[in-house]
């Protein structure tokens, strides 16, 4: 096997392995240790859906039938959503205030007859102390047809979980390490031989990074990605600093994530120094400037992502750290004894033209499925369809505006 193939090969095989989603998704969730649940006269609305988001801040609306107002604060008209899309008050404050306008006059058209958006009457009740159950209601009017109507629920607060579980696990993955190096020696010197210091700091980036990228799928399967509200801090706390006592329920995802990305941060820092200062090839010391530049843009991208509010960024945020995985890879690569031996022309392999071509077109491929899956999962269109492999009963589905609301009407509505 040729050098010329080896990377594109890694490549493909970190492509190919199941990777989790992005850190910042939207769907139900348990945000903290509460849970929003709708009341019943909420969910049996006519012709209304009705579903609660992303940390538990963010109200999804779908009308199917009639117009749905949603009033703000001081019981102006905020939002009308119905079949034919959704229209903002760009004179009320309250919409001001969320961002979902700027100021101005009348009515302005901002989407579908499905409208998410952050709603600041979601926020979580004070820490009581312990009580368990439904503690406290939120509240948001609205009129349906001219009837007034209201969408509200409770804040449910679930018992915490033991820490110990977590840090037995931990201890018994720590205890297992140690005793493979000491009970089988025999596994030293391959390591010794394969890697250098410089190689091992990169297999060692390499590897944190995989769990950080599985990490960022428990975020998104736990739906904890707006868990933790602000950035860099993390709820007014230093982000090293927080205590551990408050990691429960989805903030014990999301802020383990945000930690295990500050230690791929720093490993990431310290091998494209290394790299710049002890490397001879030019193409490597870029290649850990580029690894840098990465993984500096992936914290902004995340920050941004919580700060903003902006799903769409996610389905940036979610390729870049494939992309970053296979750089972080290629360095562990380049810089072994195994890349070295191949470079002095002690290892030969003969690969045919067509095979490199293929394993880089497949590369290539998967990429562009991963980026399509990104995109699925931050514009929410999830069980849009709903049977296969056919869609929707054909080949390719109507997309007429009434096909696709149709569809988007017998969608999934996750809600207690």
């Amino acid at each position: 096997m040729s050098k010329r193939l080896v990377a594109p090969f890694l490549a493909f095989v970190t492509l190919a392995v199941p990777a989790g989603a992005s850190a910042h998704p939207r769907s139900a969730t348990v945000a903290l240790d509460y849970r929003l649940v709708l009341a019943h006269a909420t969910r049996a609305l006519p012709g209304v859906a009705v579903g609660i988001l992303d940390g538990d801040r963010d109200v999804r609306i779908s009308v199917r039938q009639g117009r749905l107002t949603v009033l703000g604060d001081l019981g102006e008209q905020m939002l009308r959503i119905g079949p034919a899309g959704t229209w903002v008050n760009q004179a009320s404050v309250t919409a001001q205030s969320e961002r979902l306008t700027g100021p101005g006059h009348g009515w302005r058209r901002i989407g579908g007859s499905t409208f998410t958006w952050h709603d600041h009457r979601l926020a979580p009740p004070p820490y009581d102390g312990g009580q368990t159950g439904a503690v406290a209601r939120f509240v948001i009017p609205a009129t349906l047809n001219g009837r007034r109507v209201t969408l509200g629920g409770a804040f449910v607060r679930y018992r915490r979980p033991s820490p110990w579980a977590w840090i037995g696990a931990a201890a018994l993955v720590v205890a297992s390490a140690v005793a493979a190096v000491r009970l089988l020696p025999r596994l030293r010197t391959p390591l010794a031989l394969g890697l250098g210091a410089l190689a091992g700091v990169a297999a060692l980036t390499a590897f944190v990074t995989f769990l950080l990228i599985g990490l960022g799928g428990l975020v998104t399967s736990h739906g904890a990605g707006m868990s933790v509200p602000d950035w860099p801090n993390t709820y007014g706390y230093n982000m090293f600093a927080f205590p551990v006592s408050k990691w429960v329920g989805g903030i014990f995802y999301e802020h383990t994530h945000r930690l295990l990305a500050s230690a791929v941060g720093l490993l990431t820092t310290i091998l494209a120094a290394w790299l710049w200062l002890a490397d001879s090839r030019q193409w490597m010391k870029w290649l850990g400037v580029a690894a840098f530049l990465g993984v500096v843009a992936q914290g902004i991208l995340g920050g941004l992502r919580v700060t903003l509010h902006m799903d769409s960024l996610g389905v940036f945020h979610a390729p870049i750290a494939q992309l970053f995985f296979i750089l972080v890879c290629a360095i562990a690569l380049f810089t072994s004894r195994f890349w070295r031996t191949l470079g002095a022309g002690k290892k030969n392999f003969f690969v045919s033209g067509r095979l490199l071509t293929l394993v880089l077109v497949t590369t290539v491929l998967i990429f562009l499925q991963l980026i399509i899956a990104a995109t699925m999962r931050h514009q929410h269109a999830g069980l849009a369809i709903s049977d296969f492999p056919l869609a929707h009963g054909k080949i390719w589905p109507d997309t007429s505006a009434a096909a696709v609301a149709s569809y988007n009407g017998r969608r999934v509505s996750v809600t207690e």
